[in-house]
């Protein structure tokens, strides 16, 4: 493990002793390197925390992996960095949940999902990283199909055991079968399947469906379709599985002039944003397609409140955030978009939406920084009520393309850089932006060219940013 602590005073040498990783500029915020860890493969989702090993510090989970080779999730120390455990895997996880605390030792189980050659869903204790199920051991008469376990999401107690339940999403991975998604409602204590149910569009889902608890009632929100399937967002409720609305991609083309630019539209591949927008107390469901507009939709009923086109062609694998990017009461949406069409993209940008009726007050060019911006952060640097956000984008479109670099920036809503910093390597992940050990300073974790980086962002700032979205959000919201 290699450290290094970087003072305000020592800026050139610094430079100098990461050749030249990190840009600064003078009345720009900064980063300093906390600690850096080895990672091997390309990362495969969001850093995400929480205190494994009871020193009341958050501690890091990350997976990662190279496709149909191999496969890791690894906790790492918060305070150092060092590596507490890892699992390893026949192929990528492509999630590491931090949930329920199944054997009541104080710290939560981490949930992972995989792809297709290894095809298995498993708890592993939190602390040591012994694996305490899996999925197709724990239903040993089930046939699953041969498709990636692309997510899992943290439920309440469904079987009245005292332990939080867990949905299970299993969904694509195979252009020769296209199987409708599969979710499972598992007992977190032992893995059994106590449900199990089927997209009700027999689409594929990729998004991470989103729970609400709403008084006695309780609903699922999902994104369905693919990159090149179209799908719907779609309201379940659970855990009778009951569909209550459904509005589809075709829905939502016609209510914008975006159906010409894509011959063959796309579905909601990531995860929806529950929000209440107005402050009325009635919920606004906010949902991107891959390749086209956004759609705020009433969450009650499905009825379309607003659709926004971004203007030609482009492609966003990030969730909308909100924020309050107007200066009004009512919330606004944040999301990074990439201009053009696989392979080849123009830039990313950032786009700021209106609230109140979705429409483009701003959109902010990354230049040569081209693919895969980061789904959107949001903090509130300086208190004053206009919030600010953090994300980041990738200059190639592969991690194996040689001169990738990752740009890290802060955003104010007139396009001014508080932060533009950049880390040799690519990222696939959104970064994480927390309070890792309570000392009033905000932590940044991201991911980049085979590394983990725990940041120290030095905001210039007395106070600490009150932060809305500080990582990816992951079913519960």
């Amino acid at each position: 493990m290699r450290k290094w602590a970087i003072g305000v005073g020592a800026v050139t040498a610094a430079i100098a002793a990461v050749a030249a990783w990190w840009l600064t500029s003078p009345g720009r915020a900064e980063v300093h390197v906390v600690w850096k860890a080895e990672l091997e493969g390309a990362d495969t989702a969001a850093p995400l925390t929480a205190d494994l090993n009871g020193d009341n510090v958050q501690d890091v989970i990350v997976a990662a992996g190279i496709e149909e080779k191999f496969g890791r999730v690894t906790a790492y120390n918060g305070p150092d960095g060092e590596p507490l455990w890892s699992v390893d895997l026949r192929d990528e996880a492509l999630l590491a949940l931090p949930a329920t605390d199944v054997n009541k030792d104080g710290a939560a189980e981490i949930f992972i999902g995989t792809r297709k050659d290894e095809r298995d869903f498993r708890a592993v204790d939190g602390r040591n990283g012994t694996t305490l199920w899996r999925l197709t051991e724990a239903n040993p008469d089930r046939k699953f199909p041969p498709v990636n376990f692309i997510c899992g999401v943290e439920l309440n107690d469904v079987n009245a055991d005292g332990l939080n339940d867990v949905l299970v999403v299993q969904s694509g991975g195979r252009d020769d079968l296209r199987v409708p998604g599969q979710f499972y409602v598992v007992n977190s204590a032992n893995g059994e399947v106590l449900q199990s149910h089927v997209t009700p569009d027999q689409r594929e889902c990729y998004a991470a469906p989103v729970f609400q608890v709403q008084q006695e009632e309780q609903f699922l929100y999902l994104g369905t379709g693919g990159e090149t399937l179209k799908g719907h967002v779609v309201k379940l409720r659970f855990p009778e599985f009951e569909e209550v609305w459904r509005v589809s991609t075709d829905d939502v083309l016609a209510r914008t002039d975006d159906a010409a630019v894509y011959p063959k539209p796309a579905g909601f591949v990531a995860t929806p944003l529950l929000v209440d927008l107005d402050g009325d107390g009635d919920l606004e469901i906010v949902a991107a397609l891959l390749d086209g507009p956004l759609v705020c939709l009433d969450a009650g009923t499905g009825e379309i409140r607003w659709t926004t086109s971004l203007g030609g062609r482009v492609v966003s694998y990030s969730s909308p955030a909100s924020g309050h990017f107007t200066g009004d009461d009512t919330l606004d949406i944040a999301i990074g978009v990439s201009r053009g069409k696989f392979p080849s993209y123009e830039q990313d940008e950032l786009a700021f939406l209106d609230g109140s009726d979705g429409s483009l007050t701003k959109t902010v060019a990354f230049g040569s920084h081209q693919f895969k911006a980061s789904s959107p952060l949001v903090l509130d640097v300086d208190n004053d009520g206009v919030d600010e956000v953090a994300l980041g984008v990738n200059n190639r479109v592969t991690p194996f393309e040689e001169g990738a670099t990752l740009r890290l920036v802060i955003c104010r809503t007139n396009g001014k850089l508080l932060l533009d910093e950049s880390i040799r390597g690519f990222s696939m992940s959104t970064p994480t932006i927390i309070d890792l050990d309570g000392d009033a300073a905000p932590d940044l974790f991201c991911i980049a060219g085979g590394q983990v980086f725990r940041l120290r962002l030095d905001l210039h700032r007395d106070t600490f940013p009150r932060v809305r979205h500080g990582k990816y959000r992951v079913g519960r919201q």
